[in-house]
């Protein structure tokens, strides 16, 4: 027969001993809180890895010309199959314009430039907003069309405009693989 005693902040018994209530009590919300800090300093401490860019795949002359905002680029093969059209991109007016297609034949408007001063982003209505490791995101997946904004933390904006709508998981998909070109 086992006799069991009560002693305030645990339980003894007499052929062995259970480990104090009161640690069990802390341990698991220390534990959570260590995993979300690493996650968080992980997630915004580190700076970002720089991804290879084919400088060839956009021409010379308007990598070179764009002045006042940081140009960004879709990674290939990061969960999009999406690819830039060659002969699309221009830079007129401090604007990058280009298009993307897809093997199924479907495109996205894309343009990049610097985020006007003062612009105001709290009236845009979307799907879906959030924050990606760059900037604020925007996605609205309407009947007629998909677009998705990005708005970084160094000024620019990128807006994404599918005109046949591509859906909001995929295009959240393009906006998150954006990396910025640091030449």
């Amino acid at each position: 027969m086992m006799i069991k005693r009560f002693i305030p902040g645990r339980v003894r018994e007499e052929q062995g001993r259970s480990l104090p209530k009161t640690r069990l009590r802390w341990l698991l919300p220390v534990i959570l809180a260590v995993i979300l800090i690493y996650g968080f300093a992980v997630h915004t401490l580190i700076p970002p890895k720089k991804y290879p860019f084919d400088r060839s795949t956009f021409p010379a002359k308007v990598l070179d010309s764009i002045q006042g905002f940081t140009f960004y680029y879709l990674r290939p093969g990061f969960g999009t199959d999406y690819t830039l059209v060659p002969n699309s991109v221009a830079y007129q007016n401090q604007v990058v314009v280009f298009e993307l297609r897809n093997p199924q034949g479907k495109t996205l408007a894309v343009t990049e430039e610097a985020t006007p001063p003062a612009f105001d982003t709290s009236n845009l209505q979307a799907t879906n907003n959030y924050l990606n490791r760059y900037g604020r995101a925007y996605i609205s997946d309407l009947v007629d069309r998909t677009t998705g904004a990005l708005f970084t933390t160094d000024g620019t904006w990128i807006l994404i405009n599918a005109p046949n709508p591509i859906g909001a998981g995929p295009m959240q998909s393009i906006v998150n693989n954006i990396a910025p070109y640091k030449g």
